[in-house]
């Protein structure tokens, strides 16, 4: 902190995406930029800051488009509202004069360059927010007041049904619901939440980078609450319900379609697929929906894992029936899918007449990197211990 003014910094890259873009300016900023507030990133025409022009097909700033439009331009950094300092003074006189500074200041205030960027990425630039202590009632903000309320309910709550909560009893586990009840008594429902504050609709990618942050600073084991961003209303449960349903769904859709995980190994290590596993483990233990957007033969893989045998496995058992499809159009067309054959890892010869070993390593390809992403997605099944409760009672 200096004369009120935050210095921040970070680096760009070529490789990052549009909301790696923005998340790393955010969090640039530590606790400085509220979740609720956004940010936009502009440039200078002339002596005015406007949004950049971007081609047709374009919707955000990626780091490739980034790199293009600011190579040897400063970048700058607008807030979607007026940021208060995190610093109080604790002498009233003092408070008094840094007021009216601060009002002067505001006043005359213009935005300042944040981050440059340039071919070989040098040194990070320094970052400039200033804001209007006038503007005292900011710190009360949407998501401060949504969490205060929140925490008080919470407690509340907690003094209600503290009495209810035993030890957890795996001997009771008989059926499906069995299950759940272990789940759920593993919840920690003491202290914290998992708090969430985010926008109805927003994409999936946004909510596991979300999911992924706040989890680091609130193990994912404490109870789940949301606030949808501009809108009223405490959670008591019903909102982390509506959050599940929908982002379970989105699951299902984005990364589980036709009942096998896509094979990404960029959402493998960012950790997307383990987020998803912890979501869907939440989803189970705090009333969500059942996560059903596996193929039997994909959950019988999650189970097996490394207990099986690619030297005997078969498309009939193994492979889902999208992946079984997708095999028989190889098969009858072997010349036609070279390239398909040999991206699965096949290195023989590509012909006819070996047929059965082409169709045998499509098949160990397709298994191996199902069991890839399932590992990760796996991980994220460990919290309240689900991933053993699979493999025990499957």
């Amino acid at each position: 902190m200096e004369h009120g003014h935050v210095l921040s910094a970070c680096r760009f890259t070529k490789a990052m995406t549009e909301i790696d873009v923005e998340l790393t300016i955010i969090e640039a900023f530590g606790d400085k930029i509220p979740r609720l507030v956004d940010v936009e990133i502009l440039t200078s025409v002339h002596s005015k800051l406007v949004k950049p022009t971007l081609a047709p097909g374009q919707e955000g700033i990626n780091g490739v488009i980034l790199h293009r439009l600011f190579k040897t331009k400063p970048i700058y950094v607008r807030p979607s509202q007026q940021l208060l300092p995190s610093f109080m003074q604790e002498d009233e006189e003092a408070e008094d004069e840094e007021r009216e500074q601060e009002q002067s200041d505001a006043d005359a205030l213009l935005e300042k360059p944040v981050f440059s960027s340039s071919d070989q990425m040098p040194g990070p630039s320094i970052v400039d927010l200033a804001t209007n202590d006038a503007e005292d009632t900011q710190i009360k903000n949407d998501e401060q007041v949504a969490r205060s309320l929140q925490e008080a309910f919470n407690r509340d709550f907690d003094r209600e049904t503290s009495h209810l909560l035993g030890s957890v009893d795996c001997s009771t586990i008989h059926d499906q619901a069995g299950v759940l009840k272990v789940l759920e008594e593993k919840v920690i429902r003491e202290k914290e939440s998992l708090f969430l504050v985010v926008r109805r609709g927003a994409p999936l990618e946004r909510v596991l980078n979300l999911w992924r942050r706040e989890s680091r600073k609130i193990s994912p084991e404490h109870e789940l609450r949301i606030k949808f961003l501009g809108e009223q209303g405490i959670d008591s449960g019903a909102l982390t319900k509506e959050f599940l349903t929908l982002t379970i769904a989105d699951i299902g859709k984005k990364f589980f379609p036709n009942g096998s995980p896509v094979h990404s190994t960029n959402d493998v290590q960012n950790g997307n697929f383990k987020a998803c596993g912890e979501i869907a483990a939440t989803s189970l233990a705090q009333g969500g929906p059942l996560p059903c957007f596996l193929a039997e033969c994909v959950y019988n893989t999650l189970v097996l894992e490394s207990d099986i045998d690619f030297t005997s496995v078969s498309p009939e058992q193994h492979l889902t029936s999208t992946e079984q499809e997708l095999l028989h159009h190889i098969q009858s067309n072997v010349m036609g899918h070279q390239d398909t054959i040999i991206e699965h890892g096949y290195t023989g010869v590509i012909e006819k007449e070996h047929l059965h070993s082409i169709t045998a390593s499509i098949v160990v390809s397709m298994l191996s990197r199902r069991t890839l992403c399932l590992k990760e997605f796996k991980k994220g099944l460990q919290l309240y211990g689900l991933s053993g409760l699979i493999s025990r009672y499957s």
